[in-house]
């Protein structure tokens, strides 16, 4: 369901949910079942296409400060409980053995087409104000 003005809200999906129940609970389980198929390496390699993103509209160079001190992994768990600790060696990660997935061009340029589209329909929302 595309929404054509961004102020709807989420009333707008609740009505729709109501009304059209089968699709909803269709729309439901296939985001569940996409959910379940993602791995933690997708969901890295996203973080890391973000980042990449993000980073390139960043007009300044960070600079690491002279007091600052590197940490090492093992320093952490001197100051976890035991539940923090549980949870830091369940989150630990390793170096990946397989290099970052690359998105193909058509994907990049449709990309590229909705943020255009949502770039429109922002400007035309700030002409309303």
């Amino acid at each position: 369901m595309r929404l054509k003005h961004p102020l709807c809200g989420i009333f707008t999906f609740v009505q729709y949910g109501r009304f059209h129940f089968p699709q909803a609970e269709a729309i439901g389980k296939s985001v569940q079942d996409f959910m379940e198929s993602l791995t933690i390496d997708r969901i890295y390699d996203y973080m890391y296409h973000l980042i990449v993103e993000y980073a390139e509209l960043l007009d300044f160079k960070p600079v690491r400060p002279v007091s600052a001190l590197e940490e090492c992994v093992e320093s952490l768990y001197c100051f976890a409980d035991q539940n923090q600790v549980q949870f830091l060696a369940r989150s630990a990660t390793s170096p990946s053995q397989t290099p970052p997935c690359k998105l193909p061009e058509q994907a990049n340029r449709k990309i590229d087409k909705m943020i255009e589209e949502k770039k429109k329909i922002i400007d035309s929302t700030q002409l309303l104000m």
